[in-house]
């Protein structure tokens, strides 16, 4: 599995990783917002 990110660039990752990645319990966090990073992130983009 390839990753890609806007500051550490593509990097592929690890078998065990990606399975960890695609398990269920983690695959249920997706949608979780976590508290003041979320909000600055929605209000950095609501200002440009």
């Amino acid at each position: 599995m390839v990753l890609s990110d806007d500051i550490y660039g593509e990097f592929e990752v690890d078998k065990v990783l990606e399975e960890l990645i695609l398990s269920k319990p983690v695959q249920r966090l997706k949608g979780v917002h976590h508290g003041a990073v979320y909000l600055y992130g929605w209000y950095i983009s609501w200002c440009k």
